[in-house]
């Protein structure tokens, strides 16, 4: 016959939480906002900026279940989801854009005016994705 011993550990969710949670809360932000700040710096910077200046984050939760978030605000950057997820061919619904209204589109490309009946569209540019992996890197 083996001799064994037992031994329990009863766990106080609550005392753990009432120590650990704040600092758990701070240390989420701090990760959100470092990727926020690299996501910043691998966006496309443009012409005005605004889509850098669009990504924020947020930091929700409580006890020990923190969730952070970054986010592009379309409110700044109504564009931002477009350069992120692509659009056309590349973007979710796979095909080319064609205007709606007129024959053509006209627009203005590399200082020139330009007429299509067909735009391939743009490529997704994964700063957001780059960026969350850049921090766990780090």
């Amino acid at each position: 016959m083996a001799l064994s011993t037992q031994v329990v550990y009863k766990f106080d969710r609550a005392a753990f939480a009432a120590i650990v949670g704040p600092g758990l809360k701070k240390d989420i932000t701090s990760r959100t906002a470092r990727v926020r700040t690299l996501a910043r710096a691998l966006a496309p910077k443009g012409k005005t900026g605004r889509l850098r200046r669009s990504l924020q984050y947020d930091v929700d939760g409580t006890r020990l279940n923190w969730t952070g978030t970054v986010y592009i605000n379309e409110a700044i950057a109504p564009h931002g989801p477009w350069v992120a997820l692509g659009t056309g061919v590349y973007g979710q619904h796979r095909r080319v854009i064609r205007p709606r209204v007129a024959p053509y589109m006209v627009f203005e490309w590399r200082g020139r005016w330009v007429s299509r009946k067909t735009v391939k569209g743009q490529p997704r540019q994964n700063f957001l994705p780059d960026a969350l992996r850049a921090a766990r890197d780090a």
